[in-house]
């Protein structure tokens, strides 16, 4: 069984339908929408489940029911705080504190199988992005430490912890029309990233699927970038 911490989140619904191929899923959400359960009406394996994160004693004791349980096999944090009036304290909350806070139940709980934990951050955990706020970029940047951190200390505990950083540059769905109607744009993006591809909701769900994988067995505190090698540039080459 994974748990699927993502609500409407294009790639988290995706991945969760990926994974629900060949195992049980549930997948976590702050409310079950009409839209998300029609999104997922045809996948039998995928259960709909209300969990508040800033909640985290609450978000907790769902996964120790979970172990005690189910057979876990793997966890993704995909979601993102998201709210009209931001609060510090309650984005740490969700984004770095429960998670770490399940990690660190997991690692106390004797499980016979390796456990796969994968978290999204974001490239602003290293650089700064124009369109976010300071808490968007401490928060991607405890992400990254709570990846490298937990997979350090708690590997001892059959627990791989890896991490995803999604281009900000990536085609969605809700994206897929202005770059249709701007194809000017999405070819002088494109001429950015050193592969001239954009990232895809499938290419981010494939990497995840490898991290959760016995594949995957030798990664651990892992941060793979899916940026087509765009930030791996010289600064210089941007302006050319």
């Amino acid at each position: 069984m994974y748990i699927i911490f993502g609500g409407s989140s294009e790639i988290a619904c995706e991945i969760s339908k990926n994974m629900s191929l060949e195992t049980q899923v549930i997948h976590i959400t702050r409310k079950v929408t009409n839209g998300l359960k029609q999104i997922f009406s045809a996948y039998e394996n995928i259960t709909l489940t209300e969990l508040n994160l800033s909640d985290t004693f609450k978000s907790v004791e769902f996964v120790k029911k979970i172990l005690l349980t189910e057979n876990l096999e793997g966890i993704v944090f995909a979601h993102r705080y998201r709210e009209s009036e931001p609060n510090a304290l309650d984005q740490f909350s969700v984004e770095v504190n429960t998670p770490f806070e399940i990690i660190q139940l997991i690692s106390e709980f004797d499980s016979q199988n390796m456990i796969s934990i994968v978290l999204f951050t974001s490239p602003a955990a290293r650089y700064v992005l124009k369109d976010q706020n300071f808490m968007y970029h401490a928060s991607k940047a405890s992400i990254n430490a709570l990846i490298k951190f937990s997979a350090l200390k708690l590997a001892k505990s059959n627990l791989r912890i890896n991490g995803v950083s999604p281009s900000s540059f990536v085609l969605k769905n809700r994206n897929r029309k202005f770059y249709q109607d701007n194809p000017e744009l999405l070819s002088k993006i494109e001429n950015f990233i050193p592969i001239s591809k954009i990232c895809t909701p499938k290419n981010i769900v494939d990497v995840v699927n490898f991290l959760l994988s016995e594949k995957a067995l030798a990664l651990n505190g892992a941060i793979i970038e899916m940026d087509g090698g765009y930030l791996g540039q010289e600064p210089s080459f941007l302006i050319r």
